[in-house]
Formats: structure tokens, sequence, C-alpha cells
């Protein structure tokens, strides 16, 4: 081969060489694209996923139960309690109402507290007679739950003897009360009222009776003045000549008798190991 030969050959191959060169090039930017291509698909991918608020809305429907859940448990529980508090007030204020209520309804009253019924006393006239003659006065008002106490023994019951610690029969909504009585002639007052208003239900006047105590003035007076007390509308002599008309039907106990809305008994009988005649008063509509 001459030297032009050569030549050619050696361009050729040159040629060659430098389309191998640009051809790996080319594959290099094509590979290059494509990767950065890729990492530019998956970026949008994530921001879109991060984005799209229809997504979102699956992947909180999806977590929803798992936090509500609770909260609604805890919801139920506290709406429970809360309606059971209620129903519990509701008892509560219907007891309230129906103790009130009872005592209301079972037991009549004069209308008036035992401190105003004393209040009015004062200013009867048969009252007044009695002050002038025994500077009577009522200074304490002793209550207590219970009935008050008996020492009257079976003997004396037989003898036709009262026991004057009996007023109305024990009932829970009843307090009893015994009156410290200053008198020149020995004399009690006892009796009871509703333990929810304080309204008077029941009263005695005592006064003492024996060999040692017989002062028929002192109790003619007494004892018209408690029949005055319910009914004001009879006069001193009235009352008074009513009384004389018990005390003449004869002693020891005796059943009521009903005058208007007021009934009323003369005893005779024991209370604190004394001696007493006495003398109930009390709404009509408590006796049985």
């Amino acid at each position: 081969m001459d030297n032009k030969d050569n030549e050619n050959l050696e361009n050729i191959a040159n040629e060659t060489a430098d389309e191998i060169v640009s051809n790996e090039e080319a594959v290099e930017e094509a590979s290059s694209d494509v990767e950065a291509s890729d990492i530019v698909d998956e970026v949008w991918e994530k921001d879109g996923d991060a984005e799209d608020p229809e997504d979102n809305e699956d992947i909180e429907d999806a977590e929803e139960p798992v936090f509500k859940a609770p909260k609604d448990k805890a919801k139920k529980r506290s709406d429970a309690i809360v309606t059971i508090g209620i129903l519990l007030l509701v008892a509560v204020v219907a007891v309230g109402f129906i103790f009130w209520m009872i005592p209301i309804i079972g037991v009549t009253s004069f209308g008036c507290s035992v401190d105003d019924y004393f209040a009015k006393v004062k200013t009867i006239p048969c009252y007044q007679a009695v002050e002038d003659l025994s500077s009577i006065s009522v200074n304490n008002i002793n209550y207590q739950n219970d009935v008050l106490s008996s020492t009257i023994t079976e003997d004396e019951l037989k003898k036709g003897l009262s026991d004057l610690s009996e007023t109305l029969p024990k009932q829970y909504f009843l307090k009893y009360f015994d009156c410290d009585v200053s008198s020149t002639v020995p004399a009690d007052i006892v009796g009871c009222s509703r333990m929810t208003d304080g309204e008077l239900v029941y009263i005695r006047f005592m006064a003492q009776f024996d060999a040692e105590h017989q002062n028929y003035s002192f109790m003619l007076y007494f004892f018209a003045a408690a029949l005055q007390s319910v009914f004001p509308e009879l006069s001193t002599d009235e009352a008074s000549a009513l009384y004389e008309q018990l005390m003449n039907s004869g002693s020891g106990h005796s059943d009521y008798i009903i005058r208007g809305n007021y009934a009323y008994r003369l005893s005779f009988g024991k209370y604190n190991d004394a001696t007493y005649i006495s003398m109930d008063l009390t709404p009509a509509a408590n006796i049985k």
C-alpha cells in the first residue's frame, strides 16, 4: 500500500472513532435526561399526594373511627351521669314534697304556730282574769320528738284516771311540747305541733286538783280561756257556763265533743305524779 492509501485508512479510522465518541455522549445525555425525568415525576407524585384534598379526606375518613370512638363513649357516659343526676334530684324533691305534704294533709292545725297561739291566748278576757288570780305566765316551751312520758299506774287507770301524757297518737311528723308554767296555783300546758311548719295541732290545759289544791275560781277562768281560744264567739259567762256543764257531767275520761271546726273534752287524770283536771282542744278533723 502506498502512502495515499494509508492516509485514507487513517482518516476512516479517525471518523469512526469520532462517531463512537459522539454516540457515547448522546447515550449519556439521554440517560441523564431519563433519570432527571424520573426524579421530577416522583417529586410531582409526592406533592400531588400531599396536596390532593380528596386523598386527604380519604385519609381522615380512614382515621376518624379510631379517634372519635373514645370521644363518643365518653360523651355517652357523661350524658348518662347527667341524666341519673337529674333523676336523683327529682326523686329527692318529690320525697321532700311528700314529707312536707303528709302532715299537712293528715293532721289539721289551728292555723297558727305555738307561739302565735299563746300570744292570742294572752289577749283573751278569761285568761286576763286568771292572771289577776294567780299571776300565771308561760315561760318556756320545751319540745321533744317522742310522746310525753307517762307515770300513771295500771291501778290508777282502773280507777278511771286518764294518762295525761297521751296527746294525739304518736306520729313521726309531730313534735310534742311541755310548757314551763309559773302560777300560784299549780298548772301545766302540753301539746304537739307539725314538724314541717310548726303549726299547733293539739293543746291541753291542766290544773292540779287534789285535797291540797282546789281553787275553783282559777279552774273556772283557766278552762274558760281555753274554750275561748278556739271559740272566740263565746262570752266570758258562756265559756264559764260550758266548763261548769262539763264538770257536772262527771269526772274521769270523757269523749270529745265537736263544736264547729273544733273538738274538746274534759278529763281527770295523772301527769308527772300529780292529779289534774285537763281540757283537750284540737281541730275536729283530727278526731277519728
